[in-house]
């Protein structure tokens, strides 16, 4: 366990906790200090609360989570069409919250270092939005407002939409472009995973659809009667729908397991 938390965990969180303590340290000197440094204290306040950002990637941690549980939920207790759509709804969780990472980084980008940019605006100045007549900035606007608006502006990207908030400086130029990259790849992964559960099911059926297909041959070759022979399609059609219970020596992946672990597994299944 502490072998595997140094190798995913570690460096995440070691950056999280750093960028917390300069953080306060940057804070209190800033207050303290009136010298001429005061202004670049301020901006490296600004830019240690963009790289707190960092914690962002500790989601990897509820994506894993949420991962082994829909892997579990939809193997064990889910088959055939509804397997397929839990499969779906759980990319479209993990898209939303990408999206979500995306909307944060993409605010504290204009945020928080629009000053030290080389255009010297960010989209929240630089952008407005006309209410009764007055333009009012994105900045001035309510903070549900603006995350909505990074919200759309992350899933716009990200499924290769458009949007009217363009980037006002090199930063966030690099940023959008990074985006459309990373949402074309996403948007590629999605269809061709879809697309294989799909051929998958197709595959899984053939089978059955083979065997009701030459039943209903031989009904008809033979001159069965109409009544019978739908009641002897429904009957095969119900009981090949069945899925026979499986036994141990039918499952060859247990023969990967050690001795211990298959006995272990063993003794569960017959204490129930």
């Amino acid at each position: 366990a502490v072998r595997y938390y140094l190798q995913r965990w570690f460096i995440i969180d070691l950056i999280t906790v750093s960028t917390d303590w300069v953080n306060f340290l940057l804070d209190a000197v800033s207050l303290s200090d009136d010298s001429s440094m005061g202004l670049e204290l301020i901006r490296l306040v600004k830019l240690n609360r963009l790289m707190r950002l960092a914690r962002a990637f500790r989601v990897m941690r509820v994506y894993e989570h949420l991962n082994n549980i829909g892997h579990n939920i939809s193997g064990i207790y889910l088959v055939g069409s509804w397997s397929m759509l839990f499969k779906i709804l759980q990319y479209v969780v993990y898209i939303f919250w990408l999206n979500h990472i995306v909307a944060c980084i993409w605010f504290s980008i204009g945020k928080y270092l629009s000053d030290a940019s080389d255009t010297g605006l960010g989209w929240l100045q630089a952008h407005s939005l006309n209410v009764q007549g007055e333009d009012i900035p994105y900045e001035r606007l309510s903070t549900m407002f603006q995350y909505l608006t990074c919200l759309h502006f992350a899933v716009s990207n990200t499924v290769l939409g458009s949007l009217s908030i363009d980037p006002t400086n090199s930063l966030e130029r690099i940023f959008t472009v990074c985006c459309l990259v990373v949402g074309f790849v996403i948007a590629s992964m999605l269809v061709s995973s879809l697309s294989s559960w799909l051929v998958q099911m197709q595959m899984m059926k053939q089978e059955k659809v083979a065997t009701m297909s030459k039943l209903r041959r031989f009904l008809r070759e033979n001159g069965v009667s109409s009544s019978l022979a739908n009641r002897v399609d429904q009957h095969v059609l119900a009981r090949i729908s069945i899925n026979p219970r499986l036994h141990e020596e039918q499952v060859d992946a247990l023969d990967l397991l050690t001795p211990a672990l298959r006995g272990e597994l063993r003794n569960d299944m017959w204490s129930r």
